[in-house]
């Protein structure tokens, strides 16, 4: 135990592992212990404070993730990172969906020029319902 430590013990509560940084009062590194296990680790960085669940998060009914509305936030940093909604199988970003072929115009408005322009376009709606349910934004069939 270094100066300014803190730590519960048995295994459960708070761990203040390191030194103050500069004498800010600003621990190295705080960490929630439960059953022996590590759950949250607060770090600082030079933008603010680096915060890692360690396990399963449960949020209270009502309650909200409230972000600025500067600058925008992310979910997800990089592509290949996975994401599942609604119970379903994280994935990564899913591929891109050709644009669908554009239908008739003056008196066929509305109608496809061709059969093949409309199976595209069938092709491309279903190619978008997939995506939706791969992601557990929409049910699958």
């Amino acid at each position: 135990m270094g100066e300014g430590d803190i730590q519960y013990k048995k295994t459960r509560g708070w761990k203040w592992t390191g030194k103050e940084v500069g004498g800010s009062g600003v621990a190295a590194r705080l960490e929630a212990w439960a059953n022996g296990l590590e759950a949250i680790r607060l770090t600082p960085s030079d933008t603010g404070v680096d915060i890692r669940l360690l396990g399963d998060t449960t949020m209270a009914d009502a309650k909200n993730i409230i972000v600025g509305s500067s600058t925008g936030t992310k979910i997800g940093t990089a592509t290949t990172q996975k994401l599942g909604l609604y119970n379903t199988a994280p994935t990564a970003q899913q591929a891109h969906i050709n644009d669908a072929p554009a239908g008739g115009t003056g008196a066929t408005a509305g109608a496809w020029d061709t059969a093949a322009n409309r199976d595209a376009a069938i092709a491309t709606i279903n190619a978008i319902l997939v995506r939706l349910e791969t992601l557990g934004i929409v049910a699958s069939a």
